[in-house]
């Protein structure tokens, strides 16, 4: 949700409030609709505060579930993503090394980050399953 980090990742992309105004006009068929949060990077992306605009967002786009995803560095990728975080975002370079010793977030963060994730969806009353709403929608035809 914060434009100016959004500009940096996506430079050219679509802003947030964009975004949310396409999945509200498309909730208004009869589609099921989800935020794909992917990929979270962690200490850039991922703040409480961020993530309550993401959810209230959703909600009052019609948003039937949100699937978060954190960021898996692998090849060609990890050096690129350092790189960019090195040059734009030194002072998180040390602990995104730390975090980052394999492809993966660590478990500890990535256990953290869901359990406020998932927090916020029941908060919000936000479905965690995107096949929910498909099989509800079945079964009232």
């Amino acid at each position: 949700m914060d434009e100016d980090v959004r500009k940096k990742i996506e430079p050219g992309g679509a802003t947030s409030a964009e975004r949310f105004a396409m999945l509200k006009q498309f909730r208004q068929t009869n589609a099921s609709v989800g935020l794909h949060v992917m990929p979270i990077i962690p200490y850039l992306t991922d703040d409480r505060q961020n993530f309550e605009a993401l959810c209230a967002n959703a909600k009052e786009s019609g948003v039937h579930y949100l699937l978060p995803g954190v960021l898996y560095l692998r090849g060609a990728t990890r050096k690129v993503f350092f790189d960019f975080i090195h040059r734009d975002y030194p002072q998180l370079y040390p602990k995104l090394q730390a975090l980052y010793k394999t492809g993966g977030a660590d478990k500890v963060y990535k256990d953290q980050l869901y359990l406020m994730v998932n927090e916020l969806r029941d908060r919000f009353d936000i479905s965690s399953s995107y096949s929910k709403p498909m099989k509800e929608k079945m079964h009232r035809e």
